[in-house]
């Protein structure tokens, strides 16, 4: 049963608090400031939904990151503090998230990376960090199973290698002694799962076989010309979201054309 914090440990937790105030201020107003840019970006980037979607979460963003940095020009309540910062990070989650969603570009689930080891470093308990990483690689997870094979691997090493170092540098004892031992004997472990879904990958691949050779028979062979027809033909990606060309050319990759 774990103990109730004392008076004392109220007081050091604010001590540090306050020493690391000017640092979670200019988390904030980092944050702000780039959704205050991006807004512009994506009106005239996107179109549509998709321009309400994302010009709405760069918006919510960039008024998490002025309330944080104006609420932190004065000593506040870790406690509040800690509630702002939670919904900073899950802001900078939603609107990665749906950026991939309408365009998955592997290269940017970097950003999730960058995200754990920001989210490990700048926070004030390890509850509202702990929250925050896990949000982050469960969002990256999500887009993991449209990847290659060594994508996959690539992107889920690096996302618990960054998790862990993150939890380290906050002075986390991590792990099992015994954990590597059980999973080998339970015949567990990433090797499996890996190839799971990666067998699932193949057969959602399979079945849009006819349709792609359908569509290049036609003469449509540009990813954006046979990712628009699958469009046009309501079908849909693994995760339920419309074509690009770059889901297409994780596609065609599988299906080996």
């Amino acid at each position: 049963m774990s103990r109730k914090p004392s008076q004392a440990d109220k007081r050091a937790a604010s001590i540090l608090h306050e020493i690391y105030r000017p640092v979670l201020r200019g988390y904030f107003a980092a944050f702000a400031l780039y959704y205050i840019a991006m807004f512009p970006t994506h009106l005239y980037h996107y179109s549509g939904l998709d321009r309400v979607q994302m010009g709405s979460l760069a918006l919510i963003a960039a008024t998490i990151g002025l309330i944080g940095a104006w609420a932190l020009r004065k000593q506040i309540a870790p406690e509040r503090s800690s509630a702002v910062l939670l919904a900073m990070n899950i802001s900078v989650v939603c609107n990665v998230f749906a950026a991939l969603n309408i365009d998955l570009q592997p290269e940017k689930l970097t950003y999730f990376i960058i995200m754990v080891m920001a989210f490990g470093l700048a926070s004030i308990n390890l509850r509202q960090s702990v929250l925050s990483i896990v949000l982050a690689l469960a969002a990256m997870a999500y887009f993991l199973p449209a990847l290659e094979e060594t994508t996959y691997t690539r992107f889920t090493f690096l996302g618990f290698a960054a998790a862990l170092a993150a939890a380290k540098v906050r002075g986390t004892k991590l792990g099992n002694p015994n954990g590597a031992a059980a999973l080998r004997r339970a015949g567990k472990g990433n090797e499996a799962s890996v190839e799971a879904i990666k067998q699932n990958a193949d057969r959602f691949a399979e079945g849009l076989r006819g349709f792609v050779e359908d569509i290049r028979e036609s003469g449509v062979t540009s990813l954006a010309g046979i990712a628009g027809e699958l469009n046009a033909r309501h079908m849909r990606t693994a995760r339920d979201g419309r074509w690009h060309a770059s889901s297409v050319r994780n596609l065609l990759g599988r299906l080996g054309v």
